[in-house]
């Protein structure tokens, strides 16, 4: 991953289980983006992770300390997805 994000190229999904909302926190559970290789997860109540899903199909060793850059990438086309799917909700709600 290198350069400006490609958003053509990432796919993001979120899990939502409303039964398990708490004191009226948002149901999310988990958020992911992946792009080519790598991919994104954020779960409620943990820390984001990273993972190459060509080295690493099950999920073992998370790279996000080591791939600072890559955390970064996936994190603004995480911001860029969210503000286009906010911006759309919004405009619908008027």
């Amino acid at each position: 991953i290198q350069g400006k994000p490609n958003m053509e190229r990432a796919i993001m999904q979120q899990f939502y289980l409303p039964e398990l909302r708490l004191d009226n926190k948002d149901p999310l559970v988990q958020l992911s983006v992946r792009k080519g290789r790598y991919v994104l997860r954020e779960r409620r109540g943990r820390k984001e992770e990273i993972y190459d899903f060509k080295k690493d199909p099950f999920e073992n060793k998370n790279l996000s300390k080591s791939h600072p850059n890559i955390l970064k990438e996936l994190r603004q086309i995480r911001d860029e997805i969210l503000s286009l799917v906010y911006e759309d909700w919004n405009r619908k709600q008027e």
